[in-house]
């Protein structure tokens, strides 16, 4: 059974600001052939993230991505 609980800002920033940094890498990888958009939604753009602490699977990140063709 998961045991999630809400993550703080604080704690959740560092590993926002990784994701959106890996993220824009791959932006770059992909530019050649096309490219995307992404936003955070659901839980992420409330800043409402949680994690489950006794099985350490890590934090809840949600994002759209939308492909755009070149």
């Amino acid at each position: 059974m998961h045991n999630f609980i809400y993550v703080t800002k604080n704690e959740a920033k560092p590993i926002k600001n990784e994701l959106y940094q890996i993220l824009f890498q791959v932006q770059d990888i992909v530019r050649d052939s096309f490219t995307f958009q992404f936003t955070p939604v659901g839980s992420s753009s409330k800043n409402m993230i949680t994690y489950d602490k006794t099985s350490n699977i890590g934090f809840d990140f949600d994002f759209n991505i939308a492909v755009i063709l070149q």
